[in-house]
């Protein structure tokens, strides 16, 4: 376990015989339970909406798209037959703050038919989730 350790002195002021606890001594007690707090959120990121296969006419986009949760906020990787995806003009990602993640291939050819995989990672852990891509070529 690689949680941090944290120590304290504890500093009681008396006013008129009553006992209360100093600001700072309330500062640290409210820091301390918010980053006990995070770390009891954390965790490895999960897909709470997948994707699943998609057949699309040559010539037309292709859209993949997930949610994935995770603390902290997971990395995203798209591979296509395990290799890293890089962004262009044909092939398109982003993630958004509700976490959702896409990717759009433009313009999809048969040379795109392929296993897509959407991979998350974080402190905490790594998932992944991947569906083929079937491109229909009219009049085939």
């Amino acid at each position: 376990d690689h949680s941090p350790i944290f120590c304290a002195t504890l500093l009681r002021c008396t006013s008129h015989g009553n006992q209360r606890e100093s600001g700072f001594l309330s500062s640290l007690k409210a820091q301390l339970i918010r980053e006990n707090e995070t770390q009891q959120e954390r965790s490895k990121p999960e897909f709470l909406r997948k994707f699943d296969d998609i057949e699309v006419i040559e010539g037309s986009a292709a859209k993949f798209v997930c949610t994935v949760s995770g603390n902290p906020d997971p990395d995203i990787v798209w591979l296509v037959d395990g290799e890293p995806i890089k962004e262009s003009r044909r092939f398109r990602m982003a993630y958004t703050e509700d976490n959702q993640c896409t990717l759009l291939i433009m313009d999809a050819s048969e040379a795109d038919e392929a296993e897509y995989t959407c991979k998350a990672s974080n402190s905490m852990g790594e998932s992944q989730h991947a569906a083929e891509l079937i491109v229909i070529t009219p009049g085939a």
